[in-house]
């Protein structure tokens, strides 16, 4: 079982102070009574008032308000399974993870500036299905095609640089990834690739023709400054431990490689991006996916739980009904 609201659990928690506060009242009463009159003479002298149901009256009262608070919470249990068709585009971000990712020639880093940006694509987003992927000297998919955008933040908020087990930077490899990845899913395929650039292996241009072939459109957002930055290091523990070398011993310096980046989208008709510290990459990206027009996709299940608060507002109003009736019935009692 869940609840729909359960973040308003804890109103349970004054129920108890309500019942004590009903039988604190009720004590007080009769004892007040007790002081003028036997409780012998109560109904005789007291036209209307009958203790035994006053007390069934109270019990029902506190039983309806719990059952009615319990239903306000929307309680949900059984599961079905429902197919629909969304309306959208096939979008896959993949993001550079090499070393060069974590200068911070873009504040705070360039891997933490396209991870923001992305989050803020993302929110702008309706019905797209999208993809993560990660790669550097390989290509990893870290989350298939979803609409299910807050899943698909958890993936991103993990993304760090030397997750996968190859460095270096391939430009090729998200491009020829994407293009299995796309196997078989019908509509508009958009591919996104935020990097810097720099590639030093795999043939970039004949993956992007292949892709080009298979009807896919190829954005990159050229992530860094042409002056460039540093390579930070880092430790076991995540401690700065100096700066990125060559076998000269001289500190590296890594660039924005536009020339690349802009190939690759232009050979697959898609758009390069230039992003700067003043100018995010979303809403160019927002601009050019709205363009995109819309695709329907292949009938899929979703999951949809059933609302059962129907069922406890009915106890409630069996509940009150049955408190007015014993009201009624003892008034005709009395009446008799």
């Amino acid at each position: 079982m869940s609840w729909l609201y359960s973040s308003w659990g804890w109103v349970l928690w004054g129920l108890p102070f309500v019942i004590l506060g009903l039988v604190w009242s009720y004590r007080r009463a009769t004892k007040r009574l007790t002081l003028f009159l036997a409780p012998s003479v109560w109904t005789k002298v007291l036209n209307g008032f009958d203790a035994v149901v006053a007390r069934r009256k109270t019990i029902l009262s506190v039983m309806a308000l719990t059952l009615l608070v319990v239903a306000a919470l929307r309680p949900q249990f059984g599961t079905e399974y429902v197919s629909t068709t969304n309306k959208g585009q096939s979008i896959l971000v993949a993001v550079d993870t090499s070393q060069s990712m974590d200068s911070a020639d873009l504040n705070p880093s360039r891997l933490e500036f396209a991870k923001e940006d992305l989050v803020t694509l993302m929110s702008q987003l309706k019905g797209d299905r999208i993809s993560l992927m990660t790669f550097s000297g390989t290509a990893a998919i870290q989350c298939p095609f979803t609409i299910d955008y807050m899943a698909a933040k958890l993936f991103i908020d993990d993304i760090r640089t030397g997750d996968l087990p190859i460095p270096g930077t391939n430009l090729a490899a998200p491009i020829r990834a994407a293009i299995a990845a796309y196997h078989g899913i019908p509509g508009r395929k958009t591919v996104i690739i935020y990097s810097d650039g720099e590639a030093f292996e795999g043939d970039y241009r004949a993956a992007a023709m292949a892709a080009k072939a298979e009807g896919i459109v190829i954005h990159t957002v050229g992530i860094g400054t042409p002056k460039g930055d540093v390579i930070p290091l880092f430790d076991e523990n995540g401690q700065p431990s100096g700066f990125k070398t060559n076998r000269a011993k001289q500190t590296v310096i890594t660039q924005r490689n536009e020339t690349v980046l802009k190939d690759i989208a232009v050979t697959t008709g898609g758009r390069y991006i230039r992003v700067s510290s003043q100018q995010a990459g979303a809403p160019q990206l927002a601009v050019l996916l709205g363009k995109a027009g819309e695709a329907d996709y292949r009938a899929y299940l979703t999951p949809r739980r059933h609302d059962r608060y129907a069922i406890l507002a009915v106890i409630v109003l069996g509940m009150l009904l049955l408190e007015w009736s014993l009201s009624a019935v003892s008034r005709h009692r009395r009446s008799s």
